[in-house]
């Protein structure tokens, strides 16, 4: 789904991604999104929201895996510093266990960066057992 709209002087424009969107497609969405972004002189700004993994915890929403902490931690690392091939290279199968339904939306943002980008963190947390992240992503 693809929303748009005007007001106020700016223009909005969003999709929304499917869990199981393939990774070809996110790179394809990605790379479309990024011309239409450079296209405009006007400031732009892209806003990802995605989820992390939800199986952190006993208690969490997917309950425990053990293999989860690490993933997130990988996870956040990547987004910690940019890294996009790590991004691009998460596993669409084990996201879906693990409970990582922004897998999608985390490709997208590789393939937007294609070139370098300056990362920072805001928060990097798991509370109730689910991974959330906040960042900032700079064209260099």
């Amino acid at each position: 789904m693809v929303a748009r709209c005007s007001g106020a002087g700016r223009r909005v424009a969003g999709a929304i991604l499917a869990e199981d969107t393939t990774p070809d497609c996110c790179v394809w969405i990605g790379r479309e999104l990024r011309a239409e972004l450079d296209a405009t002189a006007e400031p732009r700004a892209l806003l990802v929201v995605a989820d992390g993994a939800n199986t952190l915890t006993a208690k969490a929403p997917g309950a425990f895996d053990e293999r989860a902490p690490q993933f997130q931690a990988n996870l956040d690392r990547a987004l910690a510093i940019g890294d996009r091939t790590a991004l691009a290279a998460l596993d669409p199968g084990l996201c879906a266990e693990l409970g990582v339904a922004g897998r999608a939306a985390y490709q997208v943002l590789a393939a937007v960066f294609e070139d370098t980008a300056a990362c920072s963190t805001a928060y990097s947390d798991a509370p109730f057992g689910v991974a959330y992240h906040v960042g900032l992503w700079r064209p260099t």
